[in-house]
Formats: C-alpha cells, sequence, structure tokens
C-alpha cells in the first residue's frame, strides 16, 4: 500500500508570522491558492519536502487600495477580485483581456500572486501585466541572529513585473523572498491590444501570447510597451523592438509591416531561442495584427 507523506503545513495570520515561518523553514513553498502546485502531477506531496505555507489568512495580502495613478492589490487577491476592483480604473480593453483568461470559477480561485510567482508557467496574466507596466512589492527576509526568530528584518522592492523572470521565463525571487503588493498603472484612455493564438492546456508548447499598450500622438506610436508570452517557454519584454515602433510614422504601408516582422523576427532569433520556430512565425503575425489595428486607429483620428 502506498502512503501519502506526512508534511509541515502552516498558515500565518499576518506578515510578521509569515516571516518567521519562512526563515524557520526556507525550503518550504509558500502557496496561494493552490491552483498551481495541485495541479502538477507528482507535486503535493513531495519527498524531502519542508513543508507549506499558506497565504491565504494574511490580511494584509486582501486588501485593495485605489488613488488617481494607480490600483494597488494585495497578492492574495483573486483575479475575479482584481476585475470587480478595476471596472472604473483600467481601460476597456485590458479589462476585457483580464476577463478572458479564464472562466469565472477559475478565476475566482486563481490568485494576482500565484500567477506571477509559479516557477516555470507564465500565465497570460503575467503578459498583460507587463505590457501595461504593472509592478510588485518584493519583501526580501533576513536574520542578523540565526538562533532568534524575533530579529527578522525584511527589505522591500517595487519590481517591474517585466523584471521578474528571467530569459526563460522562470520567477527570480522565490528564495526568502514574498512578492506582497502589485501596483497596476490607472490610464483609462490609453490603446491596448491583446491576442492570443494555440490551446493553452492542450498545446502548450506551441501557444503565444501578445499583450501590446500604446499612446497614439498624430503619425506616430508613443510609449509602446508590449510582451510575448510563450507559456512554458519564456516571456519576452523586447525594450530594442519598443525603440524600433517609436520611430515607425503612419500610415503603415505594406512593405514597413513587412520591415516590422523583419525587425521582430530578428530580435526573435537572438533573444529568444527557447522558443519553435511555429510560436516564431505566430510571435510575428500577432505582432503584425496588432499593428494593423493600430493602423485602423490612426485613420479614425
Amino acid at each position: 500500500m502506498e502512503y501519502i507523506n506526512s508534511v509541515i503545513l502552516e498558515s500565518p495570520k499576518s506578515l510578521s508570522e509569515l516571516y518567521k515561518a519562512v526563515k524557520r523553514n526556507p525550503d518550504s513553498v509558500l502557496f496561494a491558492g493552490g491552483t498551481y502546485i495541485m495541479s502538477r502531477p507528482g507535486y503535493f506531496p513531495k519527498k524531502n519536502l519542508h513543508g507549506y505555507i499558506s497565504l491565504s489568512e494574511i490580511p494584509e495580502l486582501h486588501r485593495v487600495l485605489h488613488s488617481d495613478k494607480y490600483l494597488e492589490l494585495g497578492s492574495m487577491v483573486t483575479i475575479q477580485g482584481l476585475l470587480n476592483a478595476s471596472a472604473s480604473s483600467l481601460s476597456k480593453p485590458i479589462y476585457k483581456a483580464i476577463g478572458s483568461i479564464a472562466p469565472s470559477v477559475l478565476r475566482n480561485l486563481i490568485t494576482i500572486g500565484g500567477a506571477l510567482c509559479s516557477m516555470n508557467c507564465r500565465t497570460n496574466l503575467c503578459c498583460i501585466l507587463c505590457a501595461i507596466n504593472a509592478s510588485a512589492e518584493v519583501r526580501f527576509i533576513t536574520r542578523n541572529n540565526k538562533t532568534n526568530l524575533n530579529n527578522i528584518k525584511t527589505k522591500a522592492r517595487w519590481i517591474p513585473v517585466a523584471k521578474l523572470y528571467d530569459s526563460d521565463g522562470r520567477y527570480l525571487y522565490s528564495d526568502n523572498a514574498v512578492l506582497t503588493r502589485v501596483r497596476i498603472p490607472s490610464d483609462p484612455t490609453i490603446s491596448f491590444i491583446y491576442n492570443n493564438v494555440g490551446s493553452l492546456t492542450t498545446r502548450s508548447e506551441s501557444a503565444v501570447t501578445l499583450a501590446f499598450q500604446y499612446n497614439m500622438n498624430q503619425n506616430s506610436i508613443i510609449n509602446p510597451s508590449f510582451c510575448l508570452s510563450f507559456l512554458n517557454n519564456g516571456i519576452f519584454n523586447l525594450q530594442d523592438f519598443e525603440g524600433f515602433l517609436r520611430s515607425v510614422k503612419f500610415p503603415l504601408s505594406n512593405s514597413l509591416l513587412q520591415k516590422i516582422a523583419g525587425e521582430l523576427l530578428k530580435l526573435l532569433r537572438t533573444e529568444c531561442t527557447n522558443i519553435t520556430d511555429l510560436q516564431r512565425e505566430r510571435a510575428i503575425r500577432l505582432m503584425i495584427d496588432a499593428l494593423e489595428t493600430a493602423n485602423r486607429e490612426y485613420y479614425n483620428l
């Protein structure tokens, strides 16, 4: 008979209790809603695992704050909670894109922190938050006296969501750090395009998601910000390409679109080495479709 491994499960009631739990068991796995870890084959329980720490009972991580410039949400707020809080602060295209991420049943389970911090899987929410220049507060936990759990200090840094991952899409801050809050800029007037192709569940190896934010000023794009997500193969925010887009003048001709496609292809080949040829082709197609949408917007100005 096969028995389930006995694991340690802690449920801190405050951030200070959380920091103590992390220092006490630095190899423990932090989890929010549990939708990711419980869906991984053989993930729960793991052999030789020091334990799990649930974040669900920490009030600070459930808070929502509105201001004129941004919407701030605790990492335990669900995607549906984000939608409920942002109806008046986000542009309609961004709101619609977030609402399309998953069915309502899953949106009520998946937390912002869980979506951002899963180790090797970049969800569509990551892609959207990267493109709209959201940032996350990461608290790094230190302790001067290794035997005194009361002598714990934390240092907070606000990090752009796009900088939370390495070039392969792996989350960078899993050791002795906790993502506590996310800030999303509030600008209902900004233009935003979101699209994906391929199945994220059955054919994830070929799926591609694009999110593209920009302002149109006369015949040019200002402040372009875009992100490409390849789920298990990485997430990319190519700043060189954004700089190239600033030099593009509207209206866009077919020859100019081909030039843009060539520039993106060159960057994808050098910067996105883990993706497949099909994903590369799909990424270019999504970008061209997005620019054609921006081109139609230019004619409607």
